[in-house]
């Protein structure tokens, strides 16, 4: 008897090589019942036509005629998968050949685990990680455990609970998928697995590390090296989704106790910008803070949905998975990402 099927979930723009590279990887799995869905974001590069004729009816093709972003990109996806699961990849990641059974194995085992977070390591340098998951600070910004780069010397080897994962390397029961919403289609990109997590936990699911699912990613190659148009993705979704998400998920107390700080460290991070001479990040960031007053009426009618669902409180969530932030969390969000000693990558959220 087959295990349950597995949604494997890519979502492209552009970058043909790194999603032939990252289809052909996960044919090389070990578990025996998936199918592969590509939603491609209007790629330029013919990237669809090249992977039709590839692989055939092998790969479910969604092609879309613009990019609507990664978030609702995945959405999409999911409304034509037929998966118990949803695992999300970016399309520059390669696989352990054990990183579905191994993690599918461990959501099996609990039906209370709605999300897990694979071991996300760094494919030019394998023994650096990208991503083990994250904790909801007391700011709220995420904090990482194990940080982009850093080496692995075995720290990241047990099983952690952890507030939410990254859509580069996780998998998503179907059922803790459809009862939070989805995706929100207005989270371009950034942040939005965070969101989905955090709803993920309202449902009463729990989101989980499994270090023994492991995921190879190259990072940020769709986004390329430091530039304008990155700078302005990180800064203004970056800053607008983190806000929206706060204003939606949290309790009426948490959020008069958070938001307030959160508002004023983007004030003084644009500030920061602007002293800098970065005149267009403070721009992004200021951009970022509208946003959210203008879409304030749509954002509380998101939250009174959510809040109807909700089974557990804050209080309780942040006892697993909340830890008091850091000058040194806060101040290297204006640093960038330094993944392999002497290359940058990207800028933080």
């Amino acid at each position: 008897m087959l295990p349950p099927k597995v949604t494997v979930l890519i979502v492209t723009y552009n970058g043909y090589e790194f999603t032939r590279r990252c289809i052909e990887s996960v044919f090389q799995n070990a578990y025996p019942n998936y199918e592969v869905v590509l939603v491609d974001n209007g790629s330029s590069d013919g990237t669809v036509e090249k992977i039709r004729s590839q692989f055939g009816e092998q790969v479910r093709i969604v092609a879309l005629e613009s990019n609507i972003g990664p978030s609702a990109a995945r959405n999409r996806g999911v409304s034509v998968s037929q998966g118990e699961f949803i695992a999300t990849l970016d399309n520059d990641t390669e696989l352990d050949a054990q990183w579905l059974v191994n993690g599918v194995g461990r959501m099996l085992v609990d039906p209370k685990i709605g999300c897990i977070q694979c071991r996300l390591m760094i494919n030019r340098a394998r023994n650096r990680f990208d991503y083990v998951g994250d904790y909801f600070g007391s700011c709220g910004f995420l904090m990482q455990p194990v940080q982009t780069g850093e080496e692995d010397i075995g720290q990241a080897d047990g099983e952690q609970v952890i507030f939410s994962a990254k859509s580069a390397g996780m998998i998503i029961r179907r059922d803790a998928f459809e009862k939070s919403g989805g995706f929100d289609d207005q989270y371009f990109i950034f942040v939005e697995e965070t969101d989905l997590c955090l709803r993920i936990w309202l449902a009463g699911y729990t989101v989980l590390y499994v270090p023994t699912s492991v995921v190879f990613h190259e990072f940020s190659s769709s986004q390329g090296v430091l530039n304008d148009t990155h700078t302005r993705l990180v800064r203004f979704h970056g800053c607008k989704n983190y806000v929206a998400t706060l204003l939606k998920n949290l309790e009426v107390g948490t959020l008069l106790r958070i938001l307030p700080v959160h508002v004023a460290i983007w004030v003084a991070f644009a500030a920061f910008n602007l002293a800098n001479g970065r005149v267009r990040s403070a721009l992004w960031i200021s951009q970022g803070l509208w946003w959210n007053v203008a879409h304030l009426g749509r954002t509380l009618r998101k939250r009174r949905e959510i809040q109807r669902f909700r089974l557990i409180s804050d209080a309780a969530l942040l006892r697993q998975v909340g830890r008091r932030d850091s000058l040194r969390n806060l101040f290297g969000k204006t640093k960038p990402i330094e993944t392999v000693p002497g290359t940058f990558k990207a800028h933080r959220i």
